[in-house]
């Protein structure tokens, strides 16, 4: 289903609602499968250790590092197969999501993580 089913937004705040989305998306899923998995493993230093928490260390770090490069070379890929194809609104609304992530959900994250204790 597409947003408009889901959720009513006035006409004139429909892209910043679709940032706004994109950027509570990506945050939830650092948090379950990206960045606060792999920051959470790579504090406990099991790198130092050996046995099966180094190698759940090396694949933390091997995880992001093919989420980041992965992302892109799908974006590099795309831009080139397919360059009439809507790319550059994809991207700007990529930059727009993201500094929403790194503006207000990743604040509210490390706020909610402050305050409940979760360190």
């Amino acid at each position: 289903r597409e947003r408009a089913a889901l959720v009513s937004v006035p006409k004139p705040l429909e892209n910043f609602a679709d940032s706004a989305w994109c950027a509570a998306a990506s945050q939830l899923l650092n948090i379950f499968i990206g960045k606060s998995l792999v920051m959470t493993v790579l504090k406990k230093d099991w790198d130092c250790k050996g046995g099966l928490l180094g190698l759940a260390s090396q694949f933390a770090g091997a995880w992001a590092m093919a989420l980041s490069f992965g992302a892109a070379a799908h974006m590099g890929n795309a831009w080139l197969t397919r360059p009439n194809d809507g790319m550059l609104q994809m991207i700007l609304k990529w930059a727009e999501s993201t500094v929403l992530s790194v503006t207000v959900a990743e604040p509210t994250t490390i706020g909610a993580t402050m305050l409940m204790g979760w360190n």
